[in-house]
């Protein structure tokens, strides 16, 4: 018998390595390349490898990882570790990152399989930023607080915790083609692009068509009545417009935090920051040209939208966790059932489907509020398909 026939028959035979063992052996790999100095011998800079890391957060990336004699001796470690009868365990093949459009796309996959909004009526506490300026109106900035009220599938009631006017985002939902709260994929999109060809003005082309397309998307996602299947479908529609980009950890306005998702197009750039485990929607920005409208009161009390130029606005919209309403506050109560009692008046003015706003303290009074006196800081917004 030879010496290599005395080194194999009487090596020891180690058992198959326990899941803590192997977490084990993998903080040591991890620990002994974050502490080695990438230094080559030929002066040349270290090779750097991006193992392609989970998008879960605290995720760990190797860095800077030259010829070291110290991270191999660590990948000795490993291996001796999970040696067998059968010799060294395989190594996981590395995985490349998926690309920001592919993780935005999971998380769609992720909203879609189950809502993170309560059951029944809820309530979602709101902070909304805007700024706009040019355009032929005059500068304008708001900043305010507003809880979204979710009444049921068709209507929703703002209110503002201030007592200044307050125009909440989601009051600027398209009064015709309205994005069908529990569509399909398909009547989604065409509605997006319904309300695209429905804008004021000529229809854009190139890439105003794709930033009208992701403004229009994102005036839709704040809307809490959306179903779980609308809502992954126009986070689809947003990774296949425009290129993104991405950054973990980021904090928003409520201190809430995510991954933030940038689509960038030459006329504006938005930005989604979503919680990667449930796929809620944490704060939306907005930054870009847009066309800029007037509105008005005709002589008979009807309000009037005029097109004057193209002005640069920012609007940011950060959102709490929603939570069970029951009951309800007693003047959103009381402005619910009164919408009700007149949903047939305004349904019956647009009878292919819609959306309706509401606004209290609005200078045309009941005559554009459907006969109803909706007190100062509350807002509603019905929407209905036939």
């Amino acid at each position: 018998m030879d010496e290599i026939e005395v080194l194999t028959q009487h090596r020891p035979v180690h058992p198959p390595m326990t899941a803590a063992e192997r977490a084990i052996a993998k903080e040591h790999l991890m620990t002994h390349i974050d502490e080695a100095t990438a230094t080559r011998d030929d002066g040349a800079p270290p090779v750097v490898v991006d193992v392609g890391a989970s998008p879960r957060r605290n995720r760990r990336t190797l860095r800077r990882v030259g010829l070291v004699a110290a991270a191999a001796a660590a990948a000795a470690v490993v291996l001796a570790v999970g040696t067998t009868g059968g010799g060294p365990a395989p190594l996981a093949p590395l995985q490349a990152e998926p690309s920001a459009a592919e993780q935005l796309v999971a998380i769609a996959e992720v909203v879609e399989g189950g809502s993170v909004y309560p059951d029944g009526p809820y309530s979602v506490v709101s902070h909304q930023v805007m700024t706009s300026e040019g355009g032929g109106i005059d500068d304008h900035s708001s900043e305010f607080d507003v809880t979204l009220h979710r009444i049921d599938d068709n209507d929703i009631v703002a209110q503002c915790e201030t007592a200044e006017p307050c125009f909440p985002r989601i009051m600027a939902s398209n009064t015709n083609d309205p994005i069908p709260h529990d569509g399909t994929p398909a009547e989604v999109r065409a509605a997006v692009e319904a309300q695209i060809e429905g804008a004021a003005g000529p229809t854009p082309t190139g890439q105003e068509l794709v930033w009208l397309r992701l403004t229009t998307i994102s005036t839709e996602l704040g809307n809490p009545a959306l179903s779980a299947g609308v809502r992954a479908e126009l986070l689809r529609i947003v990774a296949e417009s425009a290129d993104l980009s991405t950054e973990e950890d980021v904090e928003t306005a409520l201190g809430l935090t995510g991954t933030r998702f940038v689509a960038s197009t030459p006329s504006g750039e938005l930005a989604l920051t979503i919680d990667p485990e449930d796929g809620y929607l944490l704060e939306l920005s907005e930054q870009g040209t847009i066309r800029a409208v007037s509105f008005d009161v005709d002589e008979e009390g009807q309000p009037v939208m005029t097109e004057t130029g193209m002005a640069e606005t920012t609007t940011v919209l950060s959102y709490a966790r929603p939570v069970a309403a029951d009951p309800l506050p007693a003047d959103v109560q009381a402005l619910a059932d009164d919408i009700a009692a007149v949903t047939p008046q305004i349904e019956a003015a647009f009878p292919s489907g819609g959306c309706a706003g509401l606004t209290g303290g609005n200078p045309g009074g009941p005559s554009t509020n459907y006969g109803l006196d909706v007190p100062a800081g509350l807002s509603a917004l019905h929407c209905w398909l036939p």
